[in-house]
């Protein structure tokens, strides 16, 4: 999984994450968060510690890529340059 795959199963799985320190934190609905995506968490938490840093958190709604603080639309659909162009 990237980094950004790993963060929307997480999302869609209802897990919130959120930095501390040099940590990862979450808080997850029973069931939620697998021993796969444990390992996916811990192989990727320096890029989602980074990601979560920036907060650019929010997908965007046409591609799935993370985007912006908001919700929105990421550049390269918004210019018809993404995937859906």
């Amino acid at each position: 999984m990237t980094t950004e795959q790993v963060l929307r199963t997480a999302r869609e799985r209802g897990i919130r994450l959120h930095p501390d320190g040099d940590g990862l934190r979450y808080k997850a609905p029973p069931g939620a968060l697998t021993d796969d995506l444990r390992t996916e968490l811990v192989t990727h938490k320096a890029e989602i510690l980074e990601t979560l840093a920036r907060g650019d958190t929010h997908p965007c709604g046409h591609c799935g890529r993370f985007a912006f603080r908001e919700p929105t639309v990421c550049y390269w659909c918004r210019t018809a340059k993404g995937p859906h162009a």
